[in-house]
């Protein structure tokens, strides 16, 4: 289920997302540098994967 909204995200949420989507992908690294796994969903073609 897609719910689109036209509205601009403020100054702050960008922020806030970027430092987000930093955090995760700092995560995921140490996680596959250490052999750990973590399950991912990829939006592109609806499959659950390993990282």
């Amino acid at each position: 289920m897609n719910i689109n909204f036209n509205v601009k995200a403020s100054e702050k949420a960008l922020e806030i997302q970027k430092s987000l989507q930093t955090a995760v992908n700092k995560e995921l690294d140490k996680k596959k540098k250490l052999g750990q796994y973590a399950v991912v969903w990829d939006e592109k073609t609806q499959t659950i994967k390993r990282i």
